[in-house]
Order: C-alpha cells, then structure tokens, then sequence
C-alpha cells in the first residue's frame, strides 16, 4: 500500500516553509536595550523555525529545538513587557507591541511544528501496526495523527490572526521587519492541512474496513455465515464511505497540485478494497447456499481484486 507518512510529511513540509518563514529585521530602538536584546532572541528563534523545511526527507525538527524556540519567546516576552514601563516614545510603543505579536506568533509556530512531527509519528506507527495487522492499534494512531493535525491547524489559525494583526496594526514600522511569509500563504498551508486532516480520516476508516474485513475471513474460514455476512456488510460500509471521501479530495479543484497523485494513488487503493468486498460478499452468500465452486471464484476474484496492494 501506499506509504502514508510521504502524504503526510510532504503536506507538512509545505505547511512548515509557508507557516514559519519569518525574519524579524532591526527596529532601531536603540535606547532601550531591553528592546534590542528582545529583538535579537526573536531573530534567533525565526533562524531556527526557518531551517526546520530545509530537512532532509526524513529528518524532522528535533525537539529540543521548539523547545529552545519556547525558551526566547518567553525571555522576550519578559524583556518587552518590562521595557513597557519606561516606553514614552510613540514609536517605541509600536515596537514593543510588534515585538509581542511575534513572541505569540513564534509560541505558534512552535506548536504547529511540534504538532506535525506527532503527526508524522502516529502515521508512522499507523503504518506500521496496519502491515502487521493490529488493526486496533493502526486506528488509535490514526487517531492520535488526526488529534495532531487538529491542533497543528488551530495553531495555523493562530498564526494567520497574528499575522493580519501585524499587517494591519505596525504599518509605521513595516520597513524594519523584514517578513519573508504572507497571509495568503499561511492560508494556502491551511488548505493543505485541511486535505491531511481528510486523509487521515480515510485511512481510519480503511483501518476498520480491514478490520471488519479480516473478522468476516475468519468467519468464513469457521463456516459461521452469519456472522461473516455481518463483519462483511461493516466492512463494505467503511470502504464505501472511504472511497466517496477520496472521491470527493480528487475532484476538489482546491487541493494542492503536489498533493493530487497521492490522493489519486489512495483512491485507486479505496476502489480496489471496496471491489474486493463486493466478491468477498459474494463469496459468503454463495457459501451460505452451499455453492463452492461460486465461493472459490468470487475469493478469486477478491483476490485479484486486491492484488499488489
């Protein structure tokens, strides 16, 4: 099958380069060191969050650098907040201001990064527990992957707010910040956040499938036709529900084009189980009649049907 952590981290990547490509520039504050030395973590930290999309394929943001990316937002914070006291300049003010919009952009970004690499993990580990069928553990890491996702796109949301409020509040002081993201491109990631989110949906649903779908073997395999009958209809509903979902990600003309031969290439999976349930459950209802030869063509079929998957 398809490797899922490609999909996920091609997506994330893309979502990282557009959510976190900052670079605070000089605000030229230079009567309140508090201030500079303020600006000088935030420029640190947006050194950092901007080589996390230049990793290599496998590689992802280690953790004890958001962790550090946490550390200087929180010293500038402090630093910022106690320059406020003595801040009468007009323009100061602004820049104290700026400068705690990008701590909270920053504590953001940190947690949309954070959030991916759970993301990527529990896809990982979904990989792994769906090749070895424990079918249970592959949906409580899809799970855990789409719970990831959910807060990385809250924290993307975030990130978009901030940033309209630093576009629409510091125009006085754009030409020293130097912000090398725009809204419309932290909406673009979130459109791609979105097509991840809808993804791992599909692949839990495909995880139970399988599930329903090896309980309904097993079944067969005991004679029980009933019960086999009833793991079968289960599994021909996730499958269904799974492809109409693909169905709908492929004709969608939003979705990223880096992202359409994946979706494509896990519709195609989605059609070939949902074919193979259809034998599968003819399979059962021939059994059920006693017909053998039409239960060992339609298990053929099923077969062939799932064929290089």
């Amino acid at each position: 099958m398809h490797t899922r952590r490609e999909v996920i981290r091609r997506g994330a990547v893309a979502a990282t380069a557009a959510g976190t490509g900052v670079v605070a520039g000089c605000l030229g504050a230079e009567e309140t060191a508090d201030v500079d030395e303020a600006f000088e973590l935030l420029d640190e930290n947006f050194q950092v969050i901007g080589e996390f999309d230049e990793l290599e394929e496998e590689e992802l943001p280690d953790q004890a650098e958001i962790s550090g990316v946490r550390e200087r937002a929180d010293e500038a914070e402090a630093l910022l907040i106690a320059a406020e006291d003595g801040a009468e300049d007009d323009e100061l003010q602004d820049a104290i201001e700026l400068g705690l919009d990008l701590v909270e952009f920053q504590r953001d970004a940190a947690r949309f990064s954070e959030a991916l690499i759970d993301a990527m993990n529990a896809l990982d580990v979904f990989d792994a527990r769906l090749a070895a069928d424990q079918h249970d553990e592959a949906i409580e890491a899809a799970e855990d992957g789409q719970q990831a996702l959910e807060t990385a796109n809250d924290a993307l949301s975030s990130l978009i707010d901030t940033l309209a409020e630093i576009d629409e509040d510091h125009d006085a002081i754009q030409d020293r910040v130097d912000l090398l993201v725009s809204v419309d491109k932290l909406e673009t990631a979130d459109d791609e956040l979105d097509v991840l989110e809808e993804i791992v949906s599909a692949l839990e649903g495909m995880a139970r499938g399988l599930q329903a779908f090896e309980a309904g073997l097993e079944a067969l395999e005991e004679e029980e036709f009933d019960k086999a009958d009833t793991h079968v209809t289960d599994a021909k509903s996730e499958f269904e529900d799974v492809a109409d979902q693909f169905d709908e990600l492929e004709a969608d003309p939003d979705v990223p084009a880096h992202m359409e031969a994946d979706v494509i290439e896990l519709n195609a999976e989605a059609t070939a189980l949902s074919d193979a349930i259809g034998h599968f459950q003819q399979a059962v209802e021939a059994a059920d009649d006693g017909d053998w030869d039409e239960m060992d063509e339609q298990l053929d079929a099923m077969e062939a049907a799932i064929d290089g998957l």
